[in-house]
């Protein structure tokens, strides 16, 4: 599973690709808490890390079905601003 303590390609198993979709706590079943608005499309957007070992690869997450994977970071995909 990929997480703060792993960022390397490595810790990234099919078993842990993803939920089934819709099936999230969120708004109609999306992977975010419910105190997140949202607008727009259900889509892949860009984390804040890097794949730890491939600087040309950032982890990015589907808020549709939870999962996680690593394109390169030229790559397109919707961004989200957060505060922590």
């Amino acid at each position: 599973m990929v997480t703060d303590v792993c960022l390397n390609r490595v810790c990234w198993k099919k078993p842990c690709r993803g939920c089934a979709e819709k099936g999230g706590p969120g708004p109609g079943g999306v992977y975010w808490p419910n105190d997140l608005s949202f607008s727009g499309k259900i889509s892949w957007c860009w984390s804040a890390s890097a794949v730890a070992d491939d600087g040309a690869q950032a982890w990015h997450i589907n808020f549709y079905n939870g999962r996680v994977f690593n394109p390169n970071v030229k790559d397109e995909h919707a961004v989200r601003c957060v505060r922590r």
